[in-house]
Formats: C-alpha cells, structure tokens, sequence
C-alpha cells in the first residue's frame, strides 16, 4: 500500500528548513495555480496536493508526527488508509488532516512490509517495555538481533550413501544463497567509490521512533542495517554487497546417523544484512537402503538360508556385520525355521548413546524342491522311525 510522499511533492529533501519548503511551496503553487491552468484537472490536483504537503510540513508538530509515520508507513507495519474522501492519508494525532477531516490507520501484512518485520515484533515490544510480559516472547538480546535482520535459515536435504552412514564421516554440502560480492568485496561501492556514513541512521543501522509514547528502533530502510552507503553503488551487486549463487561447505556426520534425521549447524545459513548475524544451516539426511542389511534404530537385521540337514545337525556361518568384521555364528542342531540368533554389539555405533545396538540373524530352512531316489528313501525311513 502507498502513501504520498510529501518531500517528493514540494521536491525537497527531508532535511528541508522552514525557508527551502516556503520557497519551494511558492514555485509550485505558481505553476499549478488554478488561475494559470484554466480547465485542467490535472493541473488542479497537483495544486492540492501541493497545499497539502505544505499544510503539513510547515507546521512542526504535523510534520513531526508525519515523519514518524512516515518511517513507518513506508517501512514499519502500519499503511496509511484514508477514512474519507481528499485529504491527507496520515493520522495527525486527533487534530484531523487538512480541511479538517479525520483518518484511521490500517495493518497490512508481511508481504508489504518490505521484509523489515511483522506487526507482532512491534507490539510485543511495545508490551514488553509497558511491562506486560507474557511466555514464549523473545528476550532483548533475540529482539535486538532479529531487528538488525538475521540471515534466513535455510533448509536442505542430502542423499547419503548407508555406508557412510553408518561409519560417519565428512560430507560436502553444496548451500545456496548470498556471497559477498567479489566485485566490490562486500562493501556495495563501485570500484574507486567510497562507502559514507548513513545520514537517516548515523551509522547505526537502525532508527528511532515513537509509538503510544514509547520509543521503538527498527532496521534502517536507507542502509538495510548496515550504517553504511556508497556514493556510486557497485555495478555488479546494485549496491547490496552481495549476489546470488552456491557456496561449498564440509560438514562432519556422526556414526549412526539415521535416515530423516536433521541437524543444526549454527550461523552457516545465509548471510546477515549489515552488522547482523547469518542465518542457521538445517540439513535433512536420507539414507540410501542398503541391498544387505535392514536397519532397525541401532540394530541390524540380516537372513541366511540353511539347509535341512544344517538344522537338524547343526552348523557354523560367517556373518558379515555392518563394521566390515565377519563373526562366526554357531548354529545349534535343531534349529527352528524362522529362528533369530543375536550378535551383541555388531550393531549400530550411536556416538550420543556411546554404544552399539546388536546384530539380528534370522534363519531361513531351504526345503529342496527335488529328492533323488536315495534322499526320498532316506527321509521315509526318518519317517517311519519318528513315528
């Protein structure tokens, strides 16, 4: 939502004295005076505005006030909505505006807010310093950071291969967001220009207004936070201090890690704009199955087919763990089918838990589809002993 930009109108900087905006005002209303522009409506609106814009900053406590609005309305979470027809768009304390109408300020929303902040940042505030504390608002030191506009969190996700996922080790990780401008390293100066002191902020980065009678600070608009301007911007970045691209970072993995899980690397999300801290870094790890083992928390399940003369006399397997190590497992006669035997601690090291999980073995009983004359008489004999 826009509002008229009074300065814009008379053409003069907000810095203006009494003189520059009486001076101005003249020129103006000489130029679109009614009388010089007999029939043309344009010219007739322009001469109100123009009143307008005069009516308010040549009087010190309208203009004041407007400043304040005007911080933030274009920039804070409030816009300027007329409440009747003409006039101005601002709300002037009670008095009404020029010819003695009264207006209402509206919210708007985040999308308009030109990414400096919501409503409920200003009015928690605001209630914090009335001393209406309430659960789960941000401490005064959070406030501060994300009013000097934190880097955004950014969130991946990652294929890692079951092997390194069990074993751990480093990964590279490619993130994209802002990189500080090669061309101007950072600074936003085009080459031989020099970076000046914000003149809205003072070097700050951030500006002072009043609401309800409180004093409140939000992130500049001239500088972006920085407390800095370049006189000519550079032409690579547009004056920002950085562009857009990819960036390659390593990233160690624990033992164990599991599929699904999320980590948290601290300050290795985007960059933050001025003296502002960068974002956080949140990474999803997908685990690629594996063709040999099944993994169960830290456990690890596995099948092997015996046949039946194993079960009944029993045997010896190699097993391979997830470690590389191939165990001996004893297979005791008489096994069941379906029979689970467990390997301790061949399972998944956990670096959080400090141990391993176990190693499951299922047994499977091949049962041979074909029988030669001799095998057929061998097990009806064991029949009929059995019986």
């Amino acid at each position: 939502m826009s509002s008229k930009d009074y300065y814009q109108i008379l053409g003069i900087d907000e810095n203006a004295g009494e003189k520059e905006i009486k001076s101005a005002f003249r020129k103006l209303a000489k130029t679109y005076h009614p009388d010089r522009n007999p029939g043309d409506r344009e010219a007739e609106e322009r001469f109100k505005e123009i009143n307008e814009a005069y009516d308010v900053l040549s009087d010190s406590k309208k203009r004041k006030q407007y400043d304040q609005m005007r911080t933030l309305g274009a920039y804070g979470p409030f816009a300027p909505r007329q409440g009747g027809a003409g006039g101005s768009p601002f709300d002037f304390g009670g008095f009404g505006g020029p010819g003695g109408q009264s207006y209402t300020w509206t919210t708007i929303d985040d999308a308009d807010l030109g990414g400096f902040g919501g409503l409920g940042d200003i009015f928690e505030e605001l209630m914090r310093q009335m001393g209406m504390e309430r659960k789960g608002w941000r401490s005064k030191e959070e406030a501060k950071k994300r009013a000097a506009r934190r880097g955004q969190d950014i969130n991946l996700s990652i294929e890692v291969p079951f092997d390194l996922a069990i074993k751990g080790g480093k990964v590279v990780v490619k993130v994209p967001g802002k990189l500080v401008c090669e061309a101007c390293r950072g600074s936003g100066a085009a080459p031989n220009g020099r970076v000046d002191v914000c003149k809205r902020c003072k070097g700050k980065g951030t500006v002072a207004y009043e609401l309800g009678g409180y004093a409140l600070s939000r992130t500049c608009p001239e500088c972006l936070g920085k407390g800095t301007r370049p006189d000519k911007p550079c032409p690579s970045c547009g004056g920002l201090g950085f562009s857009r691209g990819e960036r390659k970072i390593g990233i160690k993995l624990p033992a164990g890690v599991g599929d699904k899980t999320k980590l948290k690397l601290a300050g290795r999300g985007d960059m933050g704009e001025g003296k502002a801290p960068a974002g956080d870094l949140y990474i999803t790890i997908r685990v690629t199955p594996s063709e040999e083992f099944v993994r169960e928390g830290d456990d690890i399940r596995t099948t092997i087919s015996i046949g039946v003369d194993e079960a009944i006399l029993g045997t010896t397997r190699e097993i391979k763990t997830v470690s590389g190590k191939k165990v001996r497992l004893k297979i005791p006669p008489g096994s069941q089918p379906g029979k689970v035997f467990r390997l301790k601690g061949h399972g998944v090291y956990n670096e959080r838990k400090k141990r391993s999980g176990d190693h499951l073995v299922k047994v499977e009983v091949k049962i041979p589809k074909k029988l030669t004359e001799e095998q057929r008489e061998f097990i009806e004999s064991f029949a009929r002993e059995k019986v």
